[in-house]
């Protein structure tokens, strides 16, 4: 099966519920507690978005719902043409690409390209008009990407959970022009507006311009 959120050759299984009772349900109530799962389960990292009353239990409803998306899900970034009726699958996808991926940030088209940052801070680079893969690189602050990248004169800006903002020179050669450790974590999307930069960490808001 198809890791949301992930490349694919990233890939989990889900047992039937009857079977994940057997592995997991050490108290007998029929659920699977948060508590019951082992670490290295790939079910974990997910437990949250699966529990959606959130009573830290997962019932059969939520465990078939959940192996069903994991099930069917293809994930890919792709470029498809408006227009069209019915399935247009065969008629109006132009490209398809399934490499480099990110799990939360959205996608950056800037200047006829556009930009991606998965987790663990791998940048991939596309031709917007074909998908082409442009380049890869890494960004300097690795782990987690929540924000999604921004871009400006010529710039495009990637912000690490863990606070370390990346600067990418934009366009065909795109280059790392330099890097900051706010040393604070970044959950949100920083803004760019009328020549300046605005970044929230869990500590303040702070705004940046052009010397």
């Amino acid at each position: 099966t198809w890791t949301p959120g992930g490349d694919q050759t990233e890939r989990i299984s889900m047992p039937e519920f009857s079977e994940g009772l057997k592995l997991h349900d050490k108290n007998g109530d029929g659920l699977i507690g948060r508590t019951e799962l082992p670490k290295d389960s790939p079910v974990t990292p997910r437990f949250f978005r699966m529990d959606t009353d959130q009573d830290q239990q997962l019932s059969k409803p939520e465990w078939d719902r959940h192996r069903e998306v994991f099930s069917l899900a293809q994930n890919a970034a792709m470029a498809i043409r408006p227009g069209g009726t019915g399935d247009v699958t065969k008629t109006h996808v132009d490209w398809v690409y399934r490499r480099g991926l990110p799990t939360v940030p959205s996608p950056l088209v800037y200047q006829g390209l556009m930009y991606m940052v998965k987790d663990s801070g791998v940048i991939t680079v596309l031709d917007a008009r074909n998908g082409k893969l442009i380049k890869q690189l890494r960004a300097r602050g690795r782990g987690n990407y929540y924000a999604s990248p921004v871009a400006g004169d010529g710039k495009v800006y990637f912000m690490s959970e863990r606070g370390v903002v990346t600067v990418l020179r934009a366009g065909q050669e795109p280059t790392l022009a330099a890097a900051h450790d706010f040393e604070e974590r970044i959950m949100a999307t920083p803004v760019i507006a009328n020549g300046r930069i605005y970044v929230r960490t869990d500590q303040a808001v702070r705004c940046f311009t052009a010397p």
